[in-house]
Protein backbone atom coordinates (compact mmCIF):
# COMPACT_ATOMS: atom_id res chain seq x y z
CA UNK A 1 0.00 0.00 0.00
CA UNK A 2 2.57 2.33 1.36
CA UNK A 3 2.09 6.12 2.41
CA UNK A 4 1.33 8.34 -0.16
CA UNK A 5 4.47 10.16 -0.79
CA UNK A 6 6.11 6.77 -0.70
CA UNK A 7 7.88 5.65 -3.82
CA UNK A 8 7.87 2.29 -4.89
CA UNK A 9 9.94 0.36 -6.73
CA UNK A 10 8.92 -3.09 -8.04
CA UNK A 11 10.75 -5.98 -9.90
CA UNK A 12 9.31 -6.75 -13.07
CA UNK A 13 11.97 -9.14 -14.60
CA UNK A 14 14.86 -11.51 -14.05
CA UNK A 15 17.37 -12.54 -16.26
CA UNK A 16 19.62 -15.77 -15.96
CA UNK A 17 22.42 -15.36 -18.79
CA UNK A 18 23.80 -19.02 -17.27
CA UNK A 19 22.69 -21.77 -15.36
CA UNK A 20 22.76 -20.92 -11.48
CA UNK A 21 22.91 -24.16 -9.49
CA UNK A 22 19.79 -26.88 -10.96
CA UNK A 23 18.26 -23.45 -12.74
CA UNK A 24 18.97 -23.65 -16.19
CA UNK A 25 19.42 -19.68 -17.72
CA UNK A 26 16.26 -18.25 -18.54
CA UNK A 27 14.53 -14.97 -18.36
CA UNK A 28 11.12 -14.18 -15.83
CA UNK A 29 8.94 -11.67 -16.16
CA UNK A 30 6.50 -10.57 -12.98
CA UNK A 31 3.31 -8.64 -13.20
CA UNK A 32 3.87 -5.39 -11.20
CA UNK A 33 0.06 -5.95 -10.64
CA UNK A 34 0.63 -9.35 -8.69
CA UNK A 35 0.96 -9.10 -4.67
CA UNK A 36 1.73 -13.09 -4.39
CA UNK A 37 3.92 -14.87 -6.52
CA UNK A 38 4.37 -18.44 -5.57
CA UNK A 39 7.30 -20.62 -6.59
CA UNK A 40 6.13 -24.41 -6.89
CA UNK A 41 8.37 -27.62 -7.10
CA UNK A 42 9.10 -30.32 -5.58
CA UNK A 43 11.97 -31.21 -3.05
CA UNK A 44 15.58 -29.64 -4.53
CA UNK A 45 13.78 -28.29 -7.76
CA UNK A 46 15.64 -25.24 -7.35
CA UNK A 47 13.14 -22.81 -5.60
CA UNK A 48 15.23 -21.47 -3.06
CA UNK A 49 18.23 -21.16 -5.62
CA UNK A 50 15.46 -18.88 -7.50
CA UNK A 51 14.99 -16.48 -4.30
CA UNK A 52 18.95 -16.48 -4.10
CA UNK A 53 19.08 -15.15 -7.99
CA UNK A 54 16.40 -12.25 -7.09
CA UNK A 55 18.21 -11.83 -3.42
CA UNK A 56 21.72 -11.55 -5.31
CA UNK A 57 20.17 -8.39 -7.66
CA UNK A 58 18.57 -6.47 -4.71
CA UNK A 59 20.18 -7.24 -1.76
CA UNK A 60 23.49 -7.29 -2.97
CA UNK A 61 27.00 -9.52 -2.04
CA UNK A 62 24.79 -10.16 1.36
CA UNK A 63 23.14 -12.81 -0.24
CA UNK A 64 26.16 -15.73 -0.24
CA UNK A 65 28.16 -14.65 3.11
CA UNK A 66 29.19 -18.06 3.62
CA UNK A 67 28.57 -19.93 0.57
CA UNK A 68 29.83 -17.66 -2.63
CA UNK A 69 31.09 -20.81 -4.16
CA UNK A 70 27.86 -23.21 -3.67
CA UNK A 71 26.28 -21.81 -6.72
CA UNK A 72 29.17 -21.74 -9.10
CA UNK A 73 29.72 -18.87 -11.38
CA UNK A 74 26.99 -16.29 -11.36
CA UNK A 75 25.60 -14.16 -14.16
CA UNK A 76 21.98 -12.93 -13.66
CA UNK A 77 20.50 -9.67 -14.19
CA UNK A 78 17.21 -8.33 -12.25
CA UNK A 79 15.10 -5.61 -13.79
CA UNK A 80 13.53 -2.87 -11.74
CA UNK A 81 10.70 -0.36 -12.45
CA UNK A 82 11.82 2.64 -10.18
CA UNK A 83 8.34 4.85 -10.85
CA UNK A 84 8.16 4.46 -14.36
CA UNK A 85 11.72 4.31 -15.72
CA UNK A 86 13.94 1.12 -16.03
CA UNK A 87 16.64 0.26 -13.48
CA UNK A 88 18.85 -2.85 -14.11
CA UNK A 89 21.00 -4.44 -11.45
CA UNK A 90 23.64 -7.12 -12.85
CA UNK A 91 25.67 -9.19 -10.54
CA UNK A 92 28.29 -11.50 -12.51
CA UNK A 93 31.61 -13.60 -10.70
CA UNK A 94 34.49 -12.51 -11.80
CA UNK A 95 38.46 -12.85 -11.46
CA UNK A 96 39.01 -14.56 -8.02
CA UNK A 97 35.67 -16.15 -7.46
CA UNK A 98 34.40 -12.07 -6.15
CA UNK A 99 30.97 -11.00 -7.28
CA UNK A 100 31.10 -7.35 -9.35
CA UNK A 101 27.93 -5.36 -9.21
CA UNK A 102 26.68 -2.97 -11.60
CA UNK A 103 23.52 -0.77 -11.85
CA UNK A 104 22.74 1.24 -15.13
CA UNK A 105 19.63 2.61 -16.38
CA UNK A 106 19.47 3.32 -20.79
CA UNK A 107 19.33 6.46 -22.73
CA UNK A 108 16.76 7.36 -24.87
CA UNK A 109 19.15 5.84 -27.58
CA UNK A 110 18.89 2.70 -25.59
CA UNK A 111 22.68 2.80 -24.55
CA UNK A 112 23.47 1.79 -20.57
CA UNK A 113 24.15 4.76 -18.12
CA UNK A 114 26.10 3.06 -15.11
CA UNK A 115 26.06 5.08 -11.57
CA UNK A 116 23.29 7.21 -13.18
CA UNK A 117 21.96 10.08 -10.83
CA UNK A 118 18.62 8.93 -9.67
CA UNK A 119 16.49 11.20 -7.19
CA UNK A 120 19.21 13.44 -7.42
CA UNK A 121 22.03 11.26 -6.15
CA UNK A 122 24.74 9.13 -7.86
CA UNK A 123 23.09 5.83 -7.71
CA UNK A 124 25.84 2.81 -7.11
CA UNK A 125 24.61 -0.94 -6.45
CA UNK A 126 25.27 -1.17 -2.69
CA UNK A 127 23.80 2.14 -2.02
CA UNK A 128 20.82 2.20 -3.99
CA UNK A 129 19.39 -1.44 -2.83
CA UNK A 130 20.01 -0.65 0.59
CA UNK A 131 18.00 2.58 0.68
CA UNK A 132 15.00 0.47 -0.97
CA UNK A 133 14.46 -2.70 1.75
CA UNK A 134 13.88 -2.64 5.66
CA UNK A 135 16.09 -4.80 8.21
CA UNK A 136 13.18 -7.66 7.53
CA UNK A 137 13.09 -7.84 3.57
CA UNK A 138 15.86 -11.08 3.24
CA UNK A 139 15.71 -11.94 7.05
CA UNK A 140 12.20 -13.27 7.82
CA UNK A 141 13.63 -17.00 9.11
CA UNK A 142 15.62 -14.56 11.69
CA UNK A 143 12.90 -13.62 13.29
CA UNK A 144 10.88 -16.17 13.92
CA UNK A 145 13.78 -18.52 14.50
CA UNK A 146 14.01 -20.71 17.57
CA UNK A 147 16.90 -19.69 18.64
CA UNK A 148 16.96 -16.38 21.02
CA UNK A 149 20.31 -14.59 20.25
CA UNK A 150 19.07 -14.85 16.62
CA UNK A 151 15.89 -13.06 17.15
CA UNK A 152 17.39 -10.75 19.22
CA UNK A 153 19.87 -9.28 17.15
CA UNK A 154 17.48 -8.84 14.07
CA UNK A 155 15.06 -7.06 16.75
CA UNK A 156 17.84 -4.54 17.99
CA UNK A 157 18.45 -3.73 13.84
CA UNK A 158 14.77 -3.28 13.78
CA UNK A 159 14.62 -1.15 16.93
CA UNK A 160 17.72 0.27 17.60
CA UNK A 161 17.14 4.14 17.00
CA UNK A 162 13.59 3.40 19.32
CA UNK A 163 15.17 1.44 22.16
CA UNK A 164 18.32 3.88 22.23
CA UNK A 165 15.73 6.96 22.76
CA UNK A 166 14.52 4.68 25.82
CA UNK A 167 17.94 4.44 27.22
CA UNK A 168 18.32 0.72 26.18
CA UNK A 169 22.04 0.27 25.00
CA UNK A 170 22.88 -3.21 23.99
CA UNK A 171 26.36 -2.63 22.76
CA UNK A 172 28.73 -2.75 26.51
CA UNK A 173 31.63 -0.69 24.10
CA UNK A 174 28.87 1.99 23.39
CA UNK A 175 29.27 5.46 24.89
CA UNK A 176 26.52 5.85 27.81
CA UNK A 177 26.21 1.99 28.46
CA UNK A 178 27.54 2.01 32.02
CA UNK A 179 24.74 4.69 32.57
CA UNK A 180 22.13 2.75 30.79
CA UNK A 181 19.42 0.67 31.97
CA UNK A 182 21.53 -3.12 30.75
CA UNK A 183 24.47 -1.05 32.24
CA UNK A 184 22.59 -0.52 35.89
CA UNK A 185 21.07 -4.15 35.40
CA UNK A 186 25.07 -5.50 34.80
CA UNK A 187 26.27 -3.85 37.44
CA UNK A 188 23.78 -4.27 40.28
CA UNK A 189 24.23 -8.32 39.01
CA UNK A 190 27.99 -8.00 39.97
CA UNK A 191 26.91 -6.33 43.17
CA UNK A 192 24.41 -9.35 43.77
CA UNK A 193 27.12 -12.16 42.49
CA UNK A 194 29.26 -10.73 45.31
CA UNK A 195 26.61 -10.41 48.10
CA UNK A 196 25.60 -14.23 47.10
CA UNK A 197 29.02 -15.30 47.41
CA UNK A 198 29.21 -13.24 51.03
CA UNK A 199 25.97 -15.03 51.78
CA UNK A 200 27.24 -18.62 51.01
CA UNK A 201 30.51 -17.88 52.92
CA UNK A 202 28.51 -16.74 56.44
CA UNK A 203 25.55 -19.49 55.47
CA UNK A 204 23.24 -16.96 55.21
CA UNK A 205 20.12 -18.89 53.64
CA UNK A 206 16.42 -18.50 54.71
CA UNK A 207 16.38 -22.43 55.06
CA UNK A 208 19.13 -22.43 57.07
CA UNK A 209 18.26 -19.64 59.31
CA UNK A 210 14.70 -20.97 60.24
CA UNK A 211 16.78 -24.45 61.64
CA UNK A 212 18.27 -21.61 64.00
CA UNK A 213 14.73 -19.55 64.74
CA UNK A 214 14.95 -17.61 62.51
CA UNK A 215 12.25 -16.45 60.09
CA UNK A 216 13.51 -13.80 57.69
CA UNK A 217 9.91 -13.25 56.59
CA UNK A 218 9.75 -12.10 60.51
CA UNK A 219 12.21 -9.03 61.67
CA UNK A 220 11.06 -9.83 65.06
CA UNK A 221 12.84 -13.10 64.76
CA UNK A 222 16.19 -11.97 64.10
CA UNK A 223 18.39 -11.58 67.46
CA UNK A 224 20.01 -8.99 67.98
CA UNK A 225 24.19 -8.74 67.61
CA UNK A 226 25.87 -9.26 71.48
CA UNK A 227 28.74 -6.77 71.77
CA UNK A 228 31.71 -8.54 73.04
CA UNK A 229 34.13 -5.86 73.44
CA UNK A 230 33.67 -6.04 77.45
CA UNK A 231 33.71 -10.22 77.50
CA UNK A 232 37.12 -9.83 75.34
CA UNK A 233 38.45 -7.56 77.90
CA UNK A 234 37.75 -9.33 80.94
CA UNK A 235 39.07 -12.86 79.13
CA UNK A 236 42.31 -10.69 78.55
CA UNK A 237 42.46 -9.79 81.94
CA UNK A 238 42.70 -12.99 83.40
CA UNK A 239 44.73 -14.28 80.84
CA UNK A 240 47.57 -12.22 81.58
CA UNK A 241 47.16 -12.59 85.85
CA UNK A 242 47.11 -16.39 85.41
CA UNK A 243 50.19 -16.30 83.48
CA UNK A 244 52.19 -14.14 85.49
CA UNK A 245 50.84 -15.29 88.69
CA UNK A 246 53.73 -17.81 88.54
CA UNK A 247 55.93 -15.07 86.22
CA UNK A 248 58.56 -14.51 89.34
CA UNK A 249 58.57 -18.27 91.20
CA UNK A 250 59.49 -19.49 87.44
CA UNK A 251 62.07 -16.93 87.17
CA UNK A 252 63.72 -17.59 90.45
CA UNK A 253 63.48 -21.61 89.73
CA UNK A 254 64.93 -20.61 86.20
CA UNK A 255 67.44 -18.79 87.35
CA UNK A 256 68.20 -21.62 89.82
CA UNK A 257 68.67 -24.13 87.23
CA UNK A 258 71.06 -21.85 85.11
CA UNK A 259 73.18 -21.62 88.21
CA UNK A 260 73.54 -25.78 88.70
CA UNK A 261 74.07 -25.90 84.86
CA UNK A 262 76.66 -22.95 84.50
CA UNK A 263 78.34 -25.00 87.48
CA UNK A 264 78.00 -28.60 86.10
CA UNK A 265 79.62 -26.77 82.36
CA UNK A 266 82.76 -25.70 84.54
CA UNK A 267 83.20 -29.59 86.05
CA UNK A 268 83.02 -30.47 82.65
CA UNK A 269 85.03 -28.28 81.47
CA UNK A 270 87.72 -29.30 83.84
CA UNK A 271 86.78 -33.29 82.89
CA UNK A 272 87.56 -31.89 79.43
CA UNK A 273 90.61 -30.57 80.05
CA UNK A 274 92.09 -33.46 82.31
CA UNK A 275 90.67 -35.91 79.81
CA UNK A 276 92.93 -34.05 77.16
CA UNK A 277 96.25 -34.55 79.35
CA UNK A 278 95.22 -38.34 79.45
CA UNK A 279 94.76 -38.60 75.97
CA UNK A 280 98.31 -36.75 75.40
CA UNK A 281 99.99 -39.42 77.66
CA UNK A 282 98.59 -42.43 76.16
CA UNK A 283 99.42 -40.80 73.02
CA UNK A 284 103.45 -40.59 74.36
CA UNK A 285 103.45 -43.91 75.45
CA UNK A 286 102.38 -44.94 72.00
CA UNK A 287 104.76 -43.00 70.24
CA UNK A 288 107.57 -43.94 72.82
CA UNK A 289 106.90 -47.81 71.21
CA UNK A 290 106.61 -46.73 67.93
CA UNK A 291 109.86 -45.46 67.51
CA UNK A 292 111.23 -48.45 69.82
CA UNK A 293 109.75 -50.78 67.00
CA UNK A 294 111.49 -48.52 64.41
CA UNK A 295 114.97 -48.49 66.10
CA UNK A 296 114.88 -52.41 66.20
CA UNK A 297 113.65 -52.81 62.69
CA UNK A 298 116.45 -50.50 61.41
CA UNK A 299 119.40 -52.24 63.37
CA UNK A 300 118.32 -55.45 61.79
CA UNK A 301 118.31 -54.03 58.65
CA UNK A 302 122.05 -52.81 59.15
CA UNK A 303 123.08 -55.87 60.32
CA UNK A 304 121.65 -58.17 57.30
CA UNK A 305 123.45 -56.03 54.85
CA UNK A 306 126.89 -56.30 56.77
CA UNK A 307 126.22 -59.95 56.76
CA UNK A 308 125.47 -59.96 53.01
CA UNK A 309 128.46 -57.79 52.35
CA UNK A 310 131.28 -60.24 54.52
CA UNK A 311 129.11 -63.15 52.40
CA UNK A 312 130.17 -61.36 49.52
CA UNK A 313 134.12 -60.67 51.04
CA UNK A 314 134.39 -64.09 52.13
CA UNK A 315 133.32 -66.14 48.53
CA UNK A 316 135.31 -63.41 46.67
CA UNK A 317 138.75 -63.62 48.43
CA UNK A 318 138.27 -67.12 50.06
CA UNK A 319 138.63 -65.22 53.54
CA UNK A 320 136.86 -67.51 56.31
CA UNK A 321 134.37 -64.78 58.17
CA UNK A 322 132.40 -67.13 60.17
CA UNK A 323 132.83 -66.09 63.55
CA UNK A 324 132.27 -62.55 62.03
CA UNK A 325 129.14 -63.33 60.59
CA UNK A 326 127.78 -65.05 64.00
CA UNK A 327 129.01 -62.00 65.86
CA UNK A 328 126.69 -59.76 63.59
CA UNK A 329 123.76 -62.12 64.07
CA UNK A 330 123.59 -61.83 67.53
CA UNK A 331 123.80 -58.53 67.57
CA UNK A 332 120.46 -58.85 66.14
CA UNK A 333 116.90 -58.60 67.99
CA UNK A 334 115.19 -61.17 67.65
CA UNK A 335 112.23 -59.95 69.22
CA UNK A 336 110.49 -56.99 70.94
CA UNK A 337 107.72 -57.43 73.56
CA UNK A 338 104.36 -56.38 72.49
CA UNK A 339 102.63 -52.66 73.35
CA UNK A 340 101.05 -53.11 76.76
CA UNK A 341 97.14 -51.82 76.42
CA UNK A 342 97.36 -51.83 80.43
CA UNK A 343 99.95 -49.24 80.96
CA UNK A 344 97.16 -46.82 79.26
CA UNK A 345 95.14 -44.29 81.28
CA UNK A 346 91.02 -44.89 80.86
CA UNK A 347 89.90 -41.94 78.68
CA UNK A 348 86.15 -40.10 78.79
CA UNK A 349 84.06 -40.02 75.97
CA UNK A 350 81.83 -37.18 74.77
CA UNK A 351 78.70 -36.43 72.74
CA UNK A 352 78.75 -33.12 70.00
CA UNK A 353 76.98 -31.32 72.86
CA UNK A 354 79.84 -31.82 75.10
CA UNK A 355 77.83 -34.44 77.51
CA UNK A 356 79.63 -37.11 78.75
CA UNK A 357 78.76 -40.47 76.78
CA UNK A 358 80.59 -43.04 78.69
CA UNK A 359 79.57 -44.79 81.41
CA UNK A 360 83.29 -45.18 83.56
CA UNK A 361 84.39 -47.30 86.45
CA UNK A 362 85.00 -44.61 88.34
CA UNK A 363 88.21 -46.90 90.16
CA UNK A 364 89.43 -47.09 86.33
CA UNK A 365 90.11 -42.88 86.57
CA UNK A 366 92.37 -40.85 88.82
CA UNK A 367 90.71 -39.57 92.03
CA UNK A 368 90.35 -35.90 90.74
CA UNK A 369 88.14 -37.24 88.00
CA UNK A 370 85.97 -39.22 90.00
CA UNK A 371 85.15 -36.76 92.60
CA UNK A 372 84.53 -34.38 89.49
CA UNK A 373 82.21 -37.02 87.91
CA UNK A 374 80.51 -37.42 91.41
CA UNK A 375 79.97 -33.48 91.99
CA UNK A 376 78.76 -33.41 88.00
CA UNK A 377 75.91 -36.31 89.30
CA UNK A 378 74.99 -34.75 91.81
CA UNK A 379 74.36 -30.95 90.12
CA UNK A 380 72.12 -33.08 87.60
CA UNK A 381 70.39 -34.54 91.14
CA UNK A 382 69.43 -30.89 92.12
CA UNK A 383 68.78 -29.46 88.79
CA UNK A 384 65.33 -32.22 88.63
CA UNK A 385 64.73 -31.12 92.47
CA UNK A 386 64.29 -27.54 91.12
CA UNK A 387 62.57 -28.65 88.21
CA UNK A 388 59.66 -30.35 90.34
CA UNK A 389 59.35 -26.98 92.58
CA UNK A 390 55.88 -26.42 92.56
CA UNK A 391 54.54 -22.49 93.72
CA UNK A 392 51.86 -22.88 96.66
CA UNK A 393 48.59 -21.30 96.60
CA UNK A 394 48.07 -22.02 92.87
CA UNK A 395 45.43 -19.97 90.26
CA UNK A 396 42.43 -22.10 90.51
CA UNK A 397 39.82 -19.54 91.12
CA UNK A 398 41.21 -17.28 88.45
CA UNK A 399 41.27 -20.33 86.10
CA UNK A 400 37.34 -20.55 86.80
CA UNK A 401 36.51 -16.77 86.31
CA UNK A 402 38.37 -17.59 82.76
CA UNK A 403 36.43 -20.57 82.03
CA UNK A 404 33.06 -18.89 82.84
CA UNK A 405 33.95 -15.80 80.52
CA UNK A 406 35.32 -18.20 77.69
CA UNK A 407 31.60 -19.38 77.84
CA UNK A 408 29.67 -16.45 77.64
CA UNK A 409 32.41 -15.34 74.77
CA UNK A 410 31.46 -18.56 72.88
CA UNK A 411 27.25 -18.26 73.12
CA UNK A 412 27.79 -14.78 72.17
CA UNK A 413 30.16 -15.42 69.47
CA UNK A 414 27.60 -18.16 68.44
CA UNK A 415 24.72 -15.68 68.19
CA UNK A 416 26.79 -13.26 66.30
CA UNK A 417 27.50 -15.88 63.79
CA UNK A 418 23.61 -15.86 63.37
CA UNK A 419 23.46 -12.06 63.07
CA UNK A 420 26.11 -12.42 59.97
CA UNK A 421 24.35 -14.99 58.49
CA UNK A 422 21.31 -12.51 58.81
CA UNK A 423 23.40 -9.13 57.37
CA UNK A 424 24.51 -11.82 54.61
CA UNK A 425 21.08 -12.54 53.62
CA UNK A 426 19.35 -8.96 54.17
CA UNK A 427 22.51 -7.60 52.09
CA UNK A 428 21.79 -10.08 49.23
CA UNK A 429 17.96 -9.66 49.39
CA UNK A 430 18.58 -5.72 48.93
CA UNK A 431 21.28 -6.38 46.11
CA UNK A 432 18.43 -8.83 44.63
CA UNK A 433 15.74 -6.76 44.80
CA UNK A 434 17.74 -4.19 43.18
CA UNK A 435 18.56 -6.39 40.24
CA UNK A 436 14.69 -7.52 40.15
CA UNK A 437 13.50 -3.71 40.27
CA UNK A 438 16.23 -2.66 37.46
CA UNK A 439 14.72 -5.99 35.38
CA UNK A 440 11.20 -4.88 35.66
CA UNK A 441 11.92 -0.87 34.64
CA UNK A 442 13.72 -2.73 31.85
CA UNK A 443 10.49 -4.63 30.79
CA UNK A 444 8.53 -1.87 31.14
CA UNK A 445 10.65 -0.03 29.00
CA UNK A 446 10.72 -2.34 26.36
CA UNK A 447 6.92 -2.07 26.33
CA UNK A 448 6.95 1.07 25.92
CA UNK A 449 8.54 0.57 22.21
CA UNK A 450 6.10 0.82 19.75
CA UNK A 451 6.56 -1.83 17.51
CA UNK A 452 4.38 -0.27 14.82
CA UNK A 453 1.92 -3.39 14.34
CA UNK A 454 -1.59 -4.04 16.18
CA UNK A 455 -1.16 -6.53 19.05
CA UNK A 456 2.81 -7.08 18.69
CA UNK A 457 5.04 -6.06 21.44
CA UNK A 458 8.66 -6.69 22.53
CA UNK A 459 9.17 -8.04 26.07
CA UNK A 460 12.47 -9.93 27.80
CA UNK A 461 12.84 -13.12 30.28
CA UNK A 462 14.76 -12.85 33.05
CA UNK A 463 18.10 -13.31 31.24
CA UNK A 464 17.55 -9.79 29.36
CA UNK A 465 16.67 -11.39 25.91
CA UNK A 466 14.65 -9.65 23.86
CA UNK A 467 11.73 -11.29 21.72
CA UNK A 468 8.41 -10.50 20.48
CA UNK A 469 4.90 -11.36 21.76
CA UNK A 470 1.34 -10.86 19.42
CA UNK A 471 -2.17 -11.43 20.52
CA UNK A 472 -3.69 -12.15 17.13
CA UNK A 473 -5.28 -8.77 16.39
CA UNK A 474 -4.97 -9.00 13.09
CA UNK A 475 -7.27 -12.11 12.62
CA UNK A 476 -8.02 -13.83 16.02
CA UNK A 477 -9.57 -16.93 14.47
CA UNK A 478 -6.83 -17.67 11.99
CA UNK A 479 -4.10 -17.38 15.17
CA UNK A 480 -6.53 -19.39 17.13
CA UNK A 481 -6.34 -16.62 19.65
CA UNK A 482 -9.80 -15.71 19.83
CA UNK A 483 -9.31 -14.15 23.73
CA UNK A 484 -6.56 -12.17 22.23
CA UNK A 485 -3.69 -13.30 24.74
CA UNK A 486 -0.26 -12.10 24.24
CA UNK A 487 1.93 -15.43 23.22
CA UNK A 488 5.65 -15.25 22.58
CA UNK A 489 6.07 -15.44 18.43
CA UNK A 490 7.77 -19.11 18.98
CA UNK A 491 4.57 -20.51 19.98
CA UNK A 492 2.92 -20.04 16.56
CA UNK A 493 3.00 -21.91 14.27
CA UNK A 494 5.43 -22.11 11.54
CA UNK A 495 3.22 -21.23 9.08
CA UNK A 496 1.33 -18.43 11.12
CA UNK A 497 4.60 -16.82 11.93
CA UNK A 498 5.23 -15.56 8.79
CA UNK A 499 1.74 -13.57 8.58
CA UNK A 500 2.81 -11.49 11.74
CA UNK A 501 6.23 -10.80 9.84
CA UNK A 502 4.01 -9.47 6.72
CA UNK A 503 2.49 -7.25 9.49
CA UNK A 504 5.60 -5.68 10.81
CA UNK A 505 7.29 -5.76 6.80
CA UNK A 506 4.04 -3.36 5.93
CA UNK A 507 4.39 -0.99 9.14
CA UNK A 508 8.77 -0.50 8.18
CA UNK A 509 7.81 -0.21 4.54
CA UNK A 510 5.58 2.76 5.06
CA UNK A 511 8.06 4.77 7.39
CA UNK A 512 10.61 5.17 4.22
CA UNK A 513 10.06 7.42 1.72
CA UNK A 514 11.30 5.31 -1.09
CA UNK A 515 10.93 1.12 -1.01
CA UNK A 516 10.67 -2.18 -2.68
CA UNK A 517 7.60 -3.30 -1.18
CA UNK A 518 8.84 -7.29 -0.98
CA UNK A 519 9.01 -9.89 1.64
CA UNK A 520 10.58 -13.57 0.55
CA UNK A 521 9.05 -16.55 2.34
CA UNK A 522 11.03 -19.81 2.23
CA UNK A 523 11.50 -23.08 3.99
CA UNK A 524 7.57 -22.51 5.52
CA UNK A 525 4.83 -24.87 5.26
CA UNK A 526 2.28 -22.96 3.72
CA UNK A 527 -1.50 -24.34 3.46
CA UNK A 528 -4.37 -23.14 1.50
CA UNK A 529 -5.59 -21.25 4.06
CA UNK A 530 -2.24 -19.35 4.48
CA UNK A 531 -1.79 -18.54 1.26
CA UNK A 532 -5.52 -16.87 0.55
CA UNK A 533 -4.99 -15.01 3.60
CA UNK A 534 -1.39 -13.62 2.38
CA UNK A 535 -2.57 -13.29 -1.00
CA UNK A 536 -5.69 -11.02 0.46
CA UNK A 537 -3.15 -9.15 3.24
CA UNK A 538 -0.54 -8.68 0.24
CA UNK A 539 -3.26 -6.25 -1.29
CA UNK A 540 -4.71 -5.05 1.72
CA UNK A 541 -0.85 -3.73 2.92
CA UNK A 542 0.37 -3.43 -1.07
CA UNK A 543 3.15 -5.67 0.11
CA UNK A 544 4.35 -8.17 -2.37
CA UNK A 545 4.66 -11.67 -1.36
CA UNK A 546 7.86 -14.04 -3.17
CA UNK A 547 6.37 -17.37 -1.86
CA UNK A 548 7.48 -20.86 -1.93
CA UNK A 549 5.15 -24.01 -2.01
CA UNK A 550 6.81 -28.16 -2.27
CA UNK A 551 4.94 -30.59 -3.48
CA UNK A 552 3.72 -32.28 -6.83
CA UNK A 553 2.39 -29.76 -9.60
CA UNK A 554 2.10 -29.62 -13.24
CA UNK A 555 2.22 -26.68 -15.62
CA UNK A 556 -1.73 -26.79 -16.69
CA UNK A 557 -2.55 -25.91 -13.07
CA UNK A 558 -0.76 -22.89 -12.78
CA UNK A 559 -2.68 -19.57 -12.03
CA UNK A 560 -1.72 -15.54 -12.67
CA UNK A 561 1.82 -14.99 -10.65
CA UNK A 562 2.70 -18.65 -10.19
CA UNK A 563 6.17 -20.23 -10.68
CA UNK A 564 6.66 -23.87 -11.38
CA UNK A 565 10.02 -25.30 -11.87
CA UNK A 566 10.66 -28.68 -13.36
CA UNK A 567 13.99 -30.15 -13.94
CA UNK A 568 16.00 -26.89 -14.22
CA UNK A 569 13.36 -25.23 -15.99
CA UNK A 570 11.00 -22.15 -15.40
CA UNK A 571 7.62 -22.36 -16.15
CA UNK A 572 4.87 -19.55 -15.48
Amino acid sequence: MGTKEQKTVKIIGLSLNQNLGVLEATKLEFNEKNNLIAVHGEVGSGKTTLQKAISLGTQGSETLKDDKALYGNIDIEVQLLDGDKPVFVGCKTIKGGKLEYVLYTKDEDGKKVENPIIDGVEATPAKYLKLLQTKLTWRLNELISENSNVQKKILLDIYKPELAKLGIIFDKNAEGFEDSILGQIETAEERRTTADFHRKHKGGFAKHLLTVGVNVENPSSVPERKDTTQLEADRNRLKYEIENFSADFDAKKKNKIDKLKNEGGEIVLQLKQLNEEIKTNNQALKTAYKRKEESAAGRNLALSELIKNTNDFWRKYSVNMESTIDTFENLKINSIDAFDETTLSKELTFDEFGNITSKPDLKAFPQLICNLLEDLSKLRKKVLAVRAEVLEGGTEKLELELEEINKKLKSAEELNTICDACDAFFEWQTENNEVLKLKADYARKLAEVQTGVNGLKITADEKENIYLEYNGAYDPAYFGNDAQEFRKLSSYSDTQKPVICLLLQSHLLNKMPKAMRYLWIDRVPIDKKTKALLEKMGKDLGVTIFLNITGDFTKSALKDGEILIENGHLLF
